[in-house]
């Protein structure tokens, strides 16, 4: 392992804290909302305590002593230092690696001719010829509707719900209509 790159006051980022059972044993599962990092890592819960120094204000010296006295664990600094080293490789520490893989993402968002779809395959089709046939269907179960004509010489705007086409399809039908 290289040496510890995380910054120096470690603070852990938001993220999704599940408690779990992994291999028989309790565990922590963090995973990033924002999807900065694409892991998931399993802490085990005796660490949560570590976790929770993570705040920005306790160096790992610090962190070790606190684990020690306070909550009698023995946390060795090369166990604490891995730790870290895993969260910030993970980019689950706010900090230099993290920043930068921000910016990264945020610059191929920019320059991105497309946005993937967030949903596709989830909330409906990813394959264009099968989401193509689900709208046209919601449109045909619309066909009693007599589509609006417009007045485009004054403002013109659409009022509709935003839920999944799974049950608001006929809904939407009707409105696209």
């Amino acid at each position: 392992m290289s040496p510890l790159q995380s910054p120096a006051l470690p603070l852990l980022r938001p993220l999704h804290v599940r408690r779990v059972h992994h291999n028989g044993a309790p565990y922590f599962l963090l995973s990033d909302p924002a999807r900065i990092s694409e892991h998931e890592l399993y802490v085990p819960q005796r660490y949560g305590a570590l976790l929770a120094l993570c705040d920005g204000t306790t160096d790992v010296a610090e962190m070790c002593a606190i684990l020690q006295q306070r909550m009698r664990l023995h946390s060795p600094q090369p166990l604490v230092e891995e730790l870290l080293h895993a969260l910030d490789e993970a980019f689950m520490l706010d900090g230099p690696r993290f920043r930068e893989r921000r910016a990264q993402m945020i610059e191929e968002y920019h320059k991105a001719a497309f946005r993937v779809p967030a949903l596709a395959s989830l909330g409906y089709p990813a394959e264009s010829e099968a989401l193509a046939t689900l709208l046209d269907g919601y449109l045909d179960e619309a066909a009693a509707i007599t589509p609006a004509e417009p007045d485009w010489s004054r403002g013109v705007g659409l009022l509709s719900p935003h839920i999944d086409y799974a049950r608001g399809g006929g809904v939407y039908g009707r409105i696209w209509k």
